[in-house]
């Protein structure tokens, strides 16, 4: 896991377990909430349409 992904909270040993058991929902939630506004950008983004004037 990389320091971008890490939870502030993971230095807690009942977090670290939860961690451990069902992944750091938190970092991944983070990082589809991000692609999730890349992909909205990106649909809302006419000037590199090819319909563009």
């Amino acid at each position: 896991m990389s320091q971008q992904d890490r939870s502030p909270a993971s230095d807690v040993p009942v977090y670290a377990a939860l961690v451990k058991e069902l992944g750091d929902v938190p970092a991944e939630t983070r990082r589809e909430a991000e692609k999730a506004l890349r992909e909205a950008q990106a649909a809302v983004d006419f000037k590199s349409s090819p319909h563009a004037a």
